[in-house]
């Protein structure tokens, strides 16, 4: 089964608030959350690992 992250997991592991991850979550690349439950949503640990790799590095 794979692992699931929820948005207050994710802030966490992110380092930011749930707020801005609110506003992360706009941006088009950003991993779209899966349906857990009627009113939970949350992200697969291997798309969040995914979407990381891919962005740019700091110079």
């Amino acid at each position: 089964m794979p692992k699931i992250l929820k948005q207050s997991d994710l802030a966490k592991l992110l380092s930011v608030s749930e707020s801005t991850l609110f506003r992360m979550r706009k941006e088009p690349t950003f991993p779209k959350p899966k349906q857990i439950h009627k009113r939970c949503v949350g992200w697969l640990v291997d798309d969040i690992n995914k979407w990381l790799q891919e962005l740019p590095t700091a110079c």
